[in-house]
């Protein structure tokens, strides 16, 4: 609850749900318009209000012929896998390691690439792993396997078929 002499209750220290500013106050009721009262946080009040009212006009008229510009923005994408970039230069050199471009000779475009494979479950509807495959180069010895895929540049690269 607050306070008696907050100017946010009434007298007896409930919330005043009044529309009236003067009663809102506390103030006593008038007779006449409002901006007669000799009460000074009535004229205030009033005040407030008309100040309130005048800087929505304004805002108001302001709104009705606010003037916004179209911009375009230039985004470049790589042909190869359809990421986008901001700066043409930062598209360029993405381009030039994309692991889908055929001329970065990448696994993943790779006649031999064994992509990785996730097995169904096995046992009772649960998900086990046996059936995991990593992902692996089709014409290199398990013991060459390099140890972080997709490899670029390979010399073991052919193009794909498919």
């Amino acid at each position: 609850m607050l306070s008696t002499d907050s100017p946010w209750s009434d007298r007896e220290g409930h919330f005043a749900e009044v529309s009236d500013p003067a009663a809102f106050l506390g103030v006593t009721p008038h007779e006449g318009p409002q901006e007669a009262c000799p009460d000074e946080r009535c004229r205030e009040a009033v005040a407030r209000q008309r100040a309130e009212a005048e800087a929505a006009a304004r805002y108001d008229a302001r709104l009705a012929v606010a003037v916004v510009l179209p911009v375009a923005v230039v985004r470049y994408q790589c042909p190869h896998c359809r990421k986008t970039r901001a700066r043409k230069d930062s598209a360029q050199r993405h381009v030039a390691r994309c692991f889908r471009n055929p001329d970065v000779r990448s696994c993943v475009t790779c006649e031999h690439h064994e992509p990785e494979e996730s097995g169904t479950s096995c046992e009772g509807g649960r998900p086990c792993g046996c059936w995991d495959s990593p992902e692996a180069c089709g014409v290199r010895p398990s013991s060459e396997q390099p140890a972080k895929f997709p490899v670029i540049d390979c010399p073991l690269w052919e193009a794909r078929t498919d």
